[in-house]
């Protein structure tokens, strides 16, 4: 089942796509009916979150597993070759090929009063210099 935005009779912009055999969700970008760019393909106890190219992730991109870990990585695509009966301007033939490179511990928040989540959406003014130490800081902490 698919909702979001169409071009023609094809999927096109964002949207959500739930597939009936599995339950998995992808939520994403669609280009011409195809997975294409920023999505998030989300299955019953992990979900990858990261970039498709011709319907399949490629580049970096995570896992975020149920039971509290995530691997970061990337998608490797290798092209195989199209058969000789194939059309001239047929899409390449894509798999992906994942290759971790770490495991980390996921970040629990703990919960959060409707109050204190509507506290932290109101606006604020920041000048040049607090927004660069900010930036600064969550780089330092991320490394």
């Amino acid at each position: 089942v698919y909702t979001g935005e169409w071009s023609g009779n094809n999927r096109h912009g964002q949207g959500t796509y739930i597939y009936a055999d599995t339950g998995s969700k992808y939520v994403g970008t669609w280009v011409n009916g195809r997975r294409e760019g920023a999505g998030e393909l989300i299955h019953s106890n992990h979900k990858y979150i990261g970039n498709f190219t011709y319907d399949v992730p490629k580049g970096h991109g995570k896992y975020i597993f149920d039971i509290g870990c995530e691997q970061l990585g990337e998608y490797l695509t290798i092209e195989q070759p199209r058969p000789d009966d194939a059309e001239e301007d047929a899409p390449p033939i894509l798999i992906p090929k994942w290759k971790a490179s770490r495991v980390q511990a996921v970040q629990l928040t703990e919960q959060k009063t409707n109050q204190e989540i509507a506290d932290e959406s109101s606006p604020t003014e920041i000048t040049g210099t607090e927004a660069n130490t900010a930036a600064t800081e969550n780089v330092e902490s991320a490394a």
